[in-house]
């Protein structure tokens, strides 16, 4: 025979999780409010509250799916590229201008939850301390040095925009390239992003993506990023359009 508290007992570990999960649920929702709040207060008459709450649930989202992002203009401190490559080589935080897909635009709310999710991580003072080490790999020569094209960004662009043979502002409006290079110096990937607000990766089947990838199929060496005295993969952002 089964006993009534044997049938009770089991029931236990599913009680457990489901308190649990409304427990982290209220205390996400808290921390998205206590955020919202904050910046409310300390923003003038331009704070946007559906922008804000837009903000806050994509940096949740994000974080649940284990993508954090450095805040972007949140910093107390300078920082460097060495710094940025740092966080997402050894930590996988990802740069603070580009995550999951999206180029976002300078958010307190966004940048808020994100502080909050890497102490939740890692710990308070985390940043802090990371940005000394990065700092001490640029003092001996060891740093994050960038990917360069044989020319100067302009005549990049206005390479694009002749091989093209549109009008940049008219045809290219709110569009964002980023080239992707490989320890050699080619260019062994390209994404191209739209929009305003927020920047959605467009697909690869995008007619500015076809075009670009047939001019640079056989284009001059780039110079690779170098990290650790080492060339690695890097990629390089360019704007088409203001």
């Amino acid at each position: 025979m089964i006993k009534l508290s044997n049938l009770k007992m089991k029931k236990w570990p599913f009680t457990i999780w489901l308190l649990f999960s409304f427990s982290a649920a209220f205390g996400q929702q808290a921390v998205k409010d206590s955020i919202f709040q904050n910046v409310k207060n300390k923003s003038s008459n331009l704070f946007s509250e559906r922008i804000c709450s837009y903000y806050l649930d994509m940096a949740e989202n994000l974080v649940r799916k284990d993508s954090i992002c450095l805040p972007q203009y949140k910093h107390e401190f300078p920082v460097t590229d060495t710094y940025v490559f740092w966080l997402k080589s050894k930590y996988s935080i990802y740069d603070y201008s580009y995550c999951s897909g999206c180029i976002i635009l300078c958010s307190d709310c966004f940048d808020d939850y994100m502080i909050w999710a890497i102490e939740q991580k890692f710990g308070k003072g985390f940043l802090e301390a990371q940005i000394k080490i990065s700092d001490s790999l640029d003092s001996i020569g060891q740093g994050f040095k960038d990917v360069r094209y044989p020319l100067s960004e302009d005549s990049l662009r206005q390479f694009i925009y002749l091989k093209a043979q549109k009008k940049p502002f008219e045809e290219y409006p709110h569009k964002l390239v980023c080239f992707d290079i490989d320890e050699k110096g080619n260019v062994a990937d390209i994404l191209v992003f739209e929009g305003q607000f927020n920047m959605k990766q467009l697909p690869e089947t995008n007619e500015l993506n076809v075009l670009l990838k047939k001019l640079f199929k056989n284009d001059k060496k780039w110079t690779p990023a170098m990290f650790l005295g080492k060339p690695i993969r890097g990629y390089y952002f360019l704007p088409l359009s203001l």
